[in-house]
């Protein structure tokens, strides 16, 4: 197993993003700080790594030749954030803490749009996202 722990954002950057880093951005800061926090340091990893990333218009958005779409979310009452992740038309998957993978919300539906769904706790939708190589 490569990791002992499920990386966080900042890890192959070398500053990755800690529980009490997030816990002040939700209770102390905006929706823009929290996406800042955490999309800031995504985008560091994806210097080391040799991708990039970019904030797309909606869930239908064309991610571009070799990347694919994410979306990010989190929770205002908790210390999370979660991501989904676009697999092929119309359908987005998750992957709900260390349970499976599903493609169904949080009361059954299929995800066709993460920020339409239900998203369970996750109750601040941030955005969509292109990530890939170069």
């Amino acid at each position: 197993e490569p990791f002992s722990e499920k990386p966080q954002p900042g890890t192959f950057s070398g500053n990755p993003l800690t529980e009490d880093e997030l816990v002040d951005a939700i209770q102390n800061g905006t929706k823009q700080d929290v996406e800042d926090l955490i999309i800031g340091r995504i985008e560091a990893d994806c210097a080391v790594l040799g991708y990039s990333i970019r904030e797309v218009d909606s869930a239908d958005s064309f991610p571009g030749q070799g990347h694919w779409l994410i979306a990010l979310g989190y929770s205002t009452s908790g210390k999370d954030y979660h991501f989904w992740k676009k697999y092929g038309e119309p359908v987005w998957f998750h992957k709900p803490g260390t349970g499976p993978i599903m493609q169904v919300d949080w009361s059954h539906g299929v995800i066709v749009d993460p920020a339409q769904s239900n998203r369970g706790v996750y109750d601040q939708f941030i955005g969509y996202y292109s990530i890939g190589l170069g």
